[in-house]
């Protein structure tokens, strides 16, 4: 597991290129986006001497971009501008649950959403997130069957 979380230089000047290739697309169609799905078709379409930001090129013989690898960025290339007051109103709604007795979970919830715009929300880190949230939902659940049986 621990191999998942370890970068290599390269692997974050690859990250950085990708992040910086993504942003250019976004700026040639910002307000409506590329559309849903439309990623992988498009961004594989240019050339590997195109693709260089930062000295690394994200497409190249050993490896073709396929996704971003920031949700905040998919998601402002798939709708474009719409995106954003997207992100704002579900933030706001998470802020409008919150109670102090929930502050575990929305702890965990907001660590996932920095993973998100840093890394990438890999299945080894959603899989992390849900079983933290899956025991501390348990451990909440059962604090409140033992005080209901006293």
């Amino acid at each position: 597991i621990l191999g998942f979380f370890i970068i290599s230089p390269h692997e974050i000047m690859l990250r950085l290129s990708m992040f910086f290739g993504t942003l250019h697309g976004i700026m040639r169609h910002p307000l409506v986006g590329w559309g849903m799905g439309s990623f992988v078709s498009i961004i594989t379409r240019i050339p590997s001497q195109e693709s260089f930001y930062l000295g690394t090129a994200f497409n190249s013989g050993n490896h073709i971009m396929n996704h971003p690898h920031n949700e905040f960025l998919f998601g402002w290339w798939n709708l474009g501008i719409l995106f954003l007051p997207l992100c704002f109103l579900y933030t706001r709604y998470l802020l409008s649950i919150f109670t102090v007795r929930k502050i575990i979970s929305f702890l965990i919830i907001l660590s996932g959403l920095v993973v998100m715009s840093i890394y990438f929300f890999n299945p080894p880190i959603m899989f992390l997130m849900m079983f933290a949230l899956a025991i501390y939902e348990n451990k909440e659940e059962q604090n409140a069957d033992n005080k209901s049986e006293v």
